[in-house]
């Protein structure tokens, strides 16, 4: 909703009709799912590096490459959810 300033132009959009408000929550998914993705690989560490033992020096780089492919995937996970259930409740 946009209200007009004192001399008739236009103001700037507030609430969830803002520009700002889509990139918050795509911003709180992101943070949200490299939260995830962290506890993820905290836990099993051990695991992914007994996996990647075999690439030798480039083990590093394999479990880098996996973390990141998991975050990507919660955020996706975590983003798709919020909008079919916001679908469903603007239905």
């Amino acid at each position: 909703m946009t209200t007009p300033n004192a001399d008739g132009r236009r103001g700037q959009m507030s609430g969830r009709g803002s520009p700002r408000f889509p990139q918050l929550w795509q911003c709180a998914e992101g943070m949200l799912a490299a939260g995830i993705a962290a506890l993820v690989t905290l836990v099993s560490y051990s695991l992914l590096a007994e996996l990647t033992v075999a690439l030798g020096l480039l083990s590093s780089t394999g479990i880098a490459f996996l973390v990141i492919l998991l975050w990507i995937s919660i955020w996706g996970t975590v983003a798709t959810t919020r909008m079919h259930v916001r679908g469903r409740q603007t239905a």
